[in-house]
């Protein structure tokens, strides 16, 4: 079963907040706003999946969601965080002293192209051209 996160305040159903089989680090990056790559912690956080049902009042901000599923996560699982600033490495793109040499991409209209065998001919949208038999 994949996991499934549905509902909760900005969405087409702002009184229930439903994650079906989801791992433990979904919700913690939702109760604390972090990205993926900003949350550390045991393996367990990604292994470990769990249902979670909450009715969520009229007018709920997304703010207060977050602080609601913090408290979850602290009563129901004991969970404690702490914030730390890490160094990670980056990179850093910059245009030269004699000026960029990247020139704009020109786009092909690939509907009159023929595609080579053996590979489906594209629209210009990427959707492969089907045609009948």
């Amino acid at each position: 079963m994949r996991a499934d996160r549905r509902g909760g305040p900005g969405t087409t159903d702002p009184g229930m907040y439903a994650c079906r089989n989801c791992p433990i680090s979904w919700v913690l990056s939702e109760a604390y706003d972090l990205k993926t790559f900003e949350l550390a912690g045991p393996g367990w956080l990604d292994n470990a999946r769990f249902d979670f049902m909450a009715k969520i009042p009229p007018g709920t901000t997304k703010a207060a969601l977050r602080i609601m599923l913090q408290n979850l996560l602290a009563d129901r699982f004991k969970l404690t965080i702490h914030r730390e600033k890490k160094e990670m490495p980056v990179y850093e793109l910059t245009v030269a002293r004699n000026g960029s040499k990247l020139s704009e991409a020109v786009p092909k209209d690939e509907s009159k192209e023929e595609a080579p065998s053996g590979q489906l001919q594209r629209d210009r949208d990427g959707f492969p051209v089907l045609t009948a038999v």
